[in-house]
């Protein structure tokens, strides 16, 4: 036969540690694989926004020198050499960010 009196006292250990542990992120009480996002995603995404926001407002606008802008991978390529003058009148970061975009963007490689 069950105790009642321990058969309270569990359900209240019990229930007392459930309400201890639901503050905590689902990570940490979790069982089974948990997939996080990738350390870097988050200054990956800002990093191609940056260099989004640049290329739309400084290279590609249009009354920009690009108005046209990148179309495909080659066209990207020669927009990104061209940004190495001083024809867009980039800083240095607006240029890596712009490039890091147009990288991204058309899965260039190398």
């Amino acid at each position: 036969m069950i105790d009642r009196a321990k058969f309270s006292q569990r359900s209240l250990v019990v229930a007392l540690a459930v309400m201890a542990l639901a503050p905590l992120p689902a990570v940490v009480v979790a069982s089974g694989s948990v997939t996080l996002p990738a350390p870097s995603s988050d200054s990956f995404s800002r990093g191609f926004s940056r260099g989004k926001t640049v290329y739309m407002e400084r290279v590609a606008c249009a009354s920009c020198p690009a108005a046209n802008g990148a179309n495909n991978a080659d066209e990207a390529r020669a927009l990104m050499e061209r940004l190495d003058g001083d024809e867009f009148k980039l800083s240095v970061r607006q240029q890596r960010a712009v490039k890091s975009y147009l990288t991204r963007r058309f899965g260039i490689k190398g």
